[in-house]
């Protein structure tokens, strides 16, 4: 019979599981942007714990990209070894990512301003546009000139 855990068990757990996000986001910022452009770092979700982010993890052994279900992540971050779908060539053609970032919802439409934002000008200003965003998505005001 398998011992149940107690609640100090759990929330070591959880404090851990905070920890070794927060090592991450140090180590490799740009694991806490989704391929489809959605931003971890700023997510209440994540910040629960409810969440475990779109690709923080898969690095370190915690997670396994063979079991993801995301077609997008699978896509970019398994087969092609991309960061998001901004670093794709085939980004305008995709009918992954454009069929997803058309869906109804303003999300969707912030999701595409992300990675459009970081093709036309680069992750450093994207990761300094959303430091202060209070959820998944945010204001992206300093579009630079293409």
């Amino acid at each position: 019979m398998t011992p149940i855990p107690s609640n100090d068990d759990v929330d070591s757990q959880h404090q851990s599981s905070i920890a070794d996000t927060r090592r991450e986001s140090q180590e490799f910022p740009l694991r806490f942007i989704g391929c489809c452009g959605a931003y971890c770092r700023t997510c209440g979700v994540l910040k629960e714990g409810v969440c475990k982010g779109c690709k923080l993890g898969y690095g370190n052994g915690e997670r396994d990209i063979a079991k993801a279900k995301c077609a997008m992540k699978v896509c970019c971050f398994k087969d092609r070894h991309l960061e998001t779908c901004a670093d794709c060539a085939e980004y305008s053609e995709c009918e992954r990512i454009q069929t997803f970032h058309s869906h109804e919802g303003y999300k969707y439409k912030k999701y595409k301003q992300s990675i459009e934002f970081i093709r036309k000008n680069g992750y450093p200003a994207f990761l300094q546009a959303s430091e202060n965003w209070k959820g998944p998505y945010g204001k992206l005001e300093r579009l630079l000139p293409p």
